[in-house]
């Protein structure tokens, strides 16, 4: 059983930061959490555009604000209710 705390977020803007580019999302309950696009927290392919939907995990309170040290896109998956273990 996994204890990793996820959040889901919607994309607001993509910038180009002096350290690399990052995401700007904002989620319900935290408000607005940022993500580095690089490879060690972005976890796919190609990168999300406004309006997509991510799922956030490994969250730190900094200076600025809330940042996830891991993201990635919003399966189906992830929609589905959990199925109790089969015994």
């Amino acid at each position: 059983m996994s204890n990793i705390e996820e959040y889901r977020a919607i994309v607001g803007k993509i910038v180009r930061g002096r350290h690399g580019p990052y995401v700007v999302s904002y989620n319900t309950v935290l408000g607005t959490v940022t993500f580095a696009l690089s490879p060690e927290v972005w976890q796919e392919g190609e990168h999300p555009s406004s309006g997509t939907y991510v799922v956030l995990s490994d969250i730190q309170k900094k200076q600025s604000g809330w940042r996830a040290q891991k993201a990635r896109f919003l399966r189906p998956s992830d929609e589905q209710p959990k199925q109790p273990a089969e015994r």
